[in-house]
């Protein structure tokens, strides 16, 4: 099996390591939520992965990045939904379109 088999930054592996490659993410996307709408209030977490995603598609030239990532408890409108926050990671989803990217929201799984 060829691939990376140990951790390194994006920056160190040489230019075209990726190209035509389906890439693994792991984000922090727990952005907070408007408790009426459930829209994101601030979009800080999203904004800062934009440079690594862009480097992917655009100069690494991947074939598709996979974002894997969760949003905490939701309190919406006094009421705690943990089942909810997955779903809750549309709204990133519906962010990145409006960004000019494509993206869809694929599945959440939830284990307790």
């Amino acid at each position: 099996m060829s691939g990376i088999t140990s951790k390194q930054s994006l920056q160190a592996l040489p230019l075209g390591t990726l190209k035509g490659k389906r890439v693994l993410m792991r984000v922090d996307y727990n952005v907070p939520l408007d408790k009426k709408s459930g829209a994101i209030s601030n979009p800080q977490r999203v904004v800062e992965s934009l440079p690594t995603l862009l480097r992917l598609l655009d100069v690494e030239q991947v074939q598709s990045v996979v974002l894997m990532s969760h949003l905490g408890e939701l309190d919406f409108v006094g009421v705690v939904l943990s089942w909810w926050t997955g779903v809750a990671l549309v709204f990133v989803a519906a962010w990145l379109r409006a960004m000019g990217r494509m993206a869809r929201w694929v599945v959440s799984l939830c284990f307790d």
